[in-house]
């Protein structure tokens, strides 16, 4: 998508190194576990679904993931209970939901959640706190 590809770009301006998943282990969670483990991710873009996987098949640990910072997603929003597992078990990291436009201009909006209660009451939509035009 046009926000992915401005989203990586931004971080190679800023002197950020680029990982990509390799395609074999989107199907294998505990080795993708692995791969952002050892890769020592800082900001990680990613997606609900594989997010939804990583805690169902109990791939990440308490206190997993120690450098990552911050956990961006896409797609849709993330049911309540893995977002409240992702942030019990990744206590130190931030976690914002990235959403693109639907029209022709580039733009973003995130959603940051800052703590579990906050996420107990989310709606089913979140709402936009704040929308970038890139």
């Amino acid at each position: 998508s046009p926000l992915a590809v401005a989203v990586a770009f931004a971080g190679l301006a800023a002197g950020a190194e680029l990982h990509i998943v390799p395609q074999e282990l989107v199907a294998r969670p505990r080795q993708l576990a692995a791969f952002v483990r050892s890769s020592e991710l800082t900001v990680w873009l990613t997606n609900h679904g594989l997010l939804s996987e990583l805690v169902r098949s109990d791939s990440i640990s308490d206190g997993d993931f120690p450098s990552l910072k911050r956990l961006l997603w896409t797609g849709d929003p993330l049911l309540v209970p893995i977002l409240q597992e992702l942030m019990r078990r990744l206590p130190l990291t931030q976690f914002a939901r990235v959403a693109g436009s639907s029209n022709l201009k580039l733009s973003g909006q995130a959603v940051e959640i800052q703590s579990l209660p906050e996420a107990e009451f989310l709606p089913t939509s979140s709402p936009t706190l704040e929308v970038v035009p890139v």
